[in-house]
């Protein structure tokens, strides 16, 4: 017999809506909390002696006294509290302090509850970059529309503002903007194969690059078939084919067929079998799931992994074949290739709490150091991106290999997490906080007949 849940009857629509309504003052209160005990936390960790504050955008640049620096590390712990990767941590303690010190009119506002936590650190998302003085002017302008302000509105008012008050850094900042150009493959692909690029790039050269994805997408309809492809999907399909400089010229030279084939095609792709226990004794395998480099280590259906190895384009390099049950160690401090190969298949990305970082862009790490007898194997090694490596090295952050690819991590303040390649979990034993409205302390009651929960919500 099976049962299903059922939400419990509140009644009426009105009485669900009510109840809506105050929920969202909860998390918008938890969220103002959490925004200021960042702060909070960013006072308990300034830079040590010696040492240069360093977080995430312009924190603890020299240029801006009046927001204070803040230790390279802090941001990882909060983070890892909060169950956010380490950047989430930098962004919260620099927008917070941003608030704090510089937008103190927004800050008001949103102690006093009248503007969302989220939407402050939008507008400190904008001024973090900015000197002292366009930051006060910014803060005097939107505070009285900070609940609605938007992207747009944020983007004039800086401008005018940097106009008005540094009209030489501005024009520098508008020489400086194609600096900015870049081309940026995201590094995780979906469960279809499917992943996003991102160019930021000369408007021209864009709108030039658009028109030949166009053009060669155009040249794609095979009219002898009922189903075309849509615009969009030709389009994408285009975008591979420039990946082949030879056939998009000859394609756009009006030669469907291509050049003649080349000894060693440009496009390149590497197969990595792992073989299993199953295929080795001979037992019937069905519904094949593969993974690849380029996507991070999600699963794919083996149908994809065969399509991208089998195009004519494509030069194949196979690797041999892992058993993740073999053991490898040797005596040297330096890890060769062949290990890191092997960790890297097995943990996929950088193993710290909730870090995501490729484990192919990352340090590998000796548990036990080398120096106290801890073996270069696959059992000691473990990917650390650099930022977490210095973690462990010089902040106290400490790992116990559970098992090859199991981790437990203790950060310095007694939180402990869970990690392998599947994700982290906080094992740290939790209460449940008390809300002691921190964040409302400072504010003054509000006079009868001024906004009530209701219709702030």
């Amino acid at each position: 017999m099976t049962s299903t849940l059922q939400a419990p009857s509140c009644g009426t629509a009105a009485a669900v809506a009510e109840r809506v309504r105050g929920l969202v003052l909860t998390r918008d209160d938890a969220e103002r909390e959490i925004l200021f005990q960042a702060t909070v936390w960013a006072d308990l960790h300034p830079p040590a002696p010696g040492e240069e504050g360093c977080a995430r955008g312009t924190l603890g640049a020299a240029d801006l006294l009046s927001r204070p620096e803040v230790d390279y590390g802090a941001g990882a712990g909060l983070a890892a509290a909060l169950s956010l990767r380490s950047e989430s941590g930098d962004d919260l303690i620099a927008e917070g302090l941003e608030i704090r010190h510089r937008l103190p009119r927004v800050g008001a506002d949103c102690m006093a509850g009248e503007v969302q936590a989220w939407r402050a650190r939008r507008i400190a998302r904008f001024t973090l970059e900015f000197p002292d003085d366009v930051a006060e002017a910014v803060d005097a302008e939107v505070a009285a529309i900070a609940q609605r302000v938007g992207a747009t509105t944020l983007d004039r008012v800086i401008d005018a503002a940097m106009m008005r008050l540094h009209p030489a850094e501005h024009a520098a900042r508008r020489e400086q903007g194609l600096s900015g150009r870049q081309v940026r493959l995201v590094e995780r692909c979906n469960k279809h194969g499917l992943a996003e690029m991102i160019i930021d790039a000369d408007a021209k050269d864009l709108h030039d690059f658009d028109r030949t994805v166009s053009e060669i997408a155009a040249l794609l309809i095979d009219s002898d078939s009922h189903e075309v492809p849509g615009l969009d999907e030709r389009r994408a399909v285009a975008v591979g084919i420039l990946a082949d400089p030879a056939r998009a010229l000859a394609l756009l030279e009006g030669d469907p067929n291509g050049p003649n084939k080349a000894s060693q095609p440009r496009k390149r792709a590497v197969l990595v079998m792992h073989i299993a226990e199953d295929a080795v004794l001979g037992a019937e395998l069905r519904g094949g799931v593969g993974r690849a480099d380029l996507n991070g280590g999600v699963p794919l259906i083996e149908g994809i992994i065969r399509d991208w190895c089998g195009r004519e384009d494509t030069a194949l390099t196979v690797r041999p074949i892992i058993d993740q049950a073999d053991h490898e160690s040797i005596s040297a401090y330096e890890v060769p290739d062949r290990i890191k190969f092997r960790v890297d298949a097995r943990d996929q990305t950088c193993v710290f709490a909730y870090c995501t970082r490729p484990a192919q862009r990352c340090d590998h790490d000796h548990n036990v150091p080398h120096g106290q007898d801890g073996a270069t194997c696959d059992c000691n090694i473990a990917p650390l991106c650099r930022r977490h490596h210095r973690l462990k090295t010089h902040k106290g952050w400490v790992y116990t290999v559970l098992e090859p690819g199991a981790y437990l991590w203790s950060s310095p303040h007694g939180d402990r997490y869970f990690r392998d390649n599947q994700g982290t979990g906080n094992i740290t034993p939790r209460t449940r906080p008390r809300h002691d409205g921190c964040f409302r302390s400072s504010a003054p009651p509000e006079p009868p007949g001024t906004a009530t929960s209701e219709n702030r919500s």
